[in-house]
């Protein structure tokens, strides 16, 4: 992913596998679900693999995609991620996501600005 560039994700595991051990807590990892796309089991494979070793809690997010090309997962694969996710051992929670109808929920892909700057008046 482009943010990457600027923070990269074995620093980001790193910094979170500190707080953990700092704060003598688990670690909340959000992780906002596609339909299709981060549900299956060689996305659990890496969730594993990462964070191994680092005491978290993942919190699932339905994702919230205004221009509804990205859509979450129906309650099938929903389900059967919950399921293989269990290979964790972590607890799991399910996080209510209000705001979606402006554009302020938690797993939404929408923005209004950017740098102060409308984003219609960007675009035209």
């Amino acid at each position: 992913m482009p943010v990457e560039k600027r923070w990269p994700l074995d620093e980001l595991v790193d910094a979170i596998g500190t707080y953990a051990k700092a704060a003598d807590e688990r670690a909340v990892i959000a992780y906002v679900m596609v339909r299709g796309m981060n549900t299956g089991e060689e996305d659990v494979e890496a969730l594993r693999k990462r964070f191994s070793g680092i005491p978290i809690k993942l919190d699932l997010i339905d994702v919230h995609d205004a221009s509804g090309r990205l859509q979450p997962p129906d309650a099938e694969e929903l389900q059967r991620f919950r399921n293989m996710l269990q290979v964790l051992k972590v607890p799991i929670g399910r996080r209510y996501s209000g705001g979606q109808e402006i554009g302020a929920s938690c797993g939404n892909l929408a923005a209004t600005r950017a740098g102060g700057e409308k984003l219609s008046e960007r675009i035209s």
